[in-house]
């Protein structure tokens, strides 16, 4: 029990009890005052005491809501999203119900719901969410173009290359729209540089990317690409991840004018090489893109360039067989992170489980 002043307090339901049962009036003072004595407290307390028991203090905030109210407006409520689309608000939805409810336990309810909803969808994303983990670097280049603003009403953008092992940037080019020779230029003064290429490039579907200048070059620098999906970001992931750090960085974008390409290339380069630098990457235990480069092992002692190669494009013919569109794209996706998973250059997993099995499905 409770010590206060060297005498134990009681609870209030116990004091309540006791108080109940004394007199009232004058003719329970002498006992009401032997109690505050007893206790500590003045007659007066007491007296409280005997009020509070007969009329218990009410519980502070608003009136809760009955039980069988609220279900009713549960209901309602979920009618009316049904009928008038879940992104409705509260005030259209108070408004269809005219007033059958409380403002507050429509907003409270829709509050709710909503949460719910947000909770469900991260559910079923994380289910189908597909992390890849490189284990070496110069096994993935990811390649992505940023809009970097207008000079003179004419778009300018970077392409930029990210080593999805370092999470560094390789490479870049800024200037116009880039086309398909402009893409091959980049990989070419980035072999110049490091004196070879990643096994596996990986982009959207940009005009840039599907060019038969590219198509020419990877093949006969043995390199696989590893194309998103339709309408898919998150396909290419790492390189969209990057893009949007660059932007935060450079403040660079859409509604920004240019003086020249040139200012805008170098806030590119000067960001990269901050974040290269400085970033620690959470999901490399904290290391800088610097660090990593020097760290991490390379394929080269693993893999054949050449037989890697055609061993993939076996497994993308067979992969497709008897798909289209976008499940042909996911399969040739599967084939090719097999290929690395086999070579032990990569970890992947679907929604935090297993890698995921290929389905086909025949075209009757």
């Amino acid at each position: 029990m409770p010590i206060e002043d060297g005498r134990p307090r009681i609870p209030r339901e116990e004091r309540w009890k006791v108080a109940a049962r004394l007199p009232e009036g004058r003719a329970g003072k002498p006992r009401r005052i032997v109690l505050a004595e007893a206790h500590g407290v003045t007659e007066r307390t007491v007296r409280n005491w005997q009020r509070s028991a007969k009329d218990p203090p009410r519980r502070p905030g608003r009136p809760g809501t009955d039980p069988a109210i609220r279900s009713k407006a549960l209901e309602e409520v979920k009618v009316q999203r049904k009928l008038q689309g879940e992104s409705a608000g509260w005030r259209p939805i108070a408004k269809a119900l005219s007033g059958k409810h409380p403002t507050r336990l429509v907003q409270h309810t829709l509050s709710a719901l909503k949460k719910t909803d947000r909770i469900e969808k991260r559910k079923r994303l994380a289910a189908l969410a597909e992390k890849v983990t490189v284990l070496a670097k110069e096994v993935i280049f990811a390649q992505d173009q940023m809009h970097l603003g207008r000079q003179d009403g004419q778009a300018v953008e970077a392409q930029v290359l990210k080593d999805r092992g370092t999470l560094g940037h390789p490479g870049v080019f800024v200037g116009p729209v880039a086309k398909s020779e402009d893409v091959v230029m980049l990989l070419k003064a980035v072999k110049e540089k490091k004196g070879k290429l990643p096994l596996v490039f990986q982009s959207d579907n940009g005009p840039a990317y599907v060019g038969d200048p590219l198509k020419r070059y990877l093949k006969q620098e043995r390199v696989v690409h590893l194309k998103s999906r339709t309408y898919r970001p998150t396909d290419n992931g790492a390189a969209e991840h990057g893009i949007g750090e660059l932007r935060a960085a450079t403040g660079l974008g859409r509604g920004v004018k240019l003086e020249s390409s040139l200012q805008a290339g170098e806030k590119v380069l000067h960001a990269i090489r901050k974040l290269d630098r400085y970033r620690l990457r959470g999901s490399r235990g904290f290391a800088t893109a610097k660090e990593l480069a020097q760290k991490m092992g390379s394929w080269y002692p693993k893999v054949d360039r050449e037989g890697f190669y055609w061993e993939v494009q076996a497994a993308l013919q067979q992969a497709v067989l008897g798909l289209e569109d976008d499940r042909a794209r996911k399969a040739e996706r599967d084939a090719i992170y097999n290929a690395l998973e086999k070579y032990g250059l990569i970890t992947w997993s679907r929604g935090g489980g297993s890698k995921p099995e290929p389905k086909r499905e025949r075209i009757l």
